[in-house]
């Protein structure tokens, strides 16, 4: 499997579970608070994946891009929902077998 891979099985597990949690409060099987601490531990444990799905070569999170340089020329990092297919740091595929994780 590679890094993109993992990361998308990851986003899509996480956007999933959100979904899911929505529609039980919407339906009314969750109280507000429910669907709250639902919805925080699912978004906690998401966190998780920035430390552990990482650009084999650099180690940057691939959910991490960095293309905007603000007025000290220093690169903001937005981060994004999907992983990235290609590091936007050092180059590296990320779609390419016999990827490592966390480092």
């Amino acid at each position: 499997m590679t890094t993109h891979q993992l990361g998308l099985i990851f986003s899509l597990v996480r956007f999933g579970l959100l979904a899911v949690i929505a529609a039980a409060a919407i339906l009314g099987w969750l109280t507000g608070l429910q669907a709250f601490v639902a919805a925080a531990v699912v978004t906690a444990g998401s966190a998780v994946a920035h430390f552990v799905i990482t650009c084999e070569k650099c180690g940057k999170s691939v959910y991490y891009k960095e293309i905007f340089a603000n007025s000290a020329g220093r690169l903001i990092n937005p981060i994004v929902g999907f992983p990235e297919r290609q590091c936007s740091r050092c180059g590296a595929d990320l779609e390419v077998q016999g990827a490592k994780y966390g480092q």
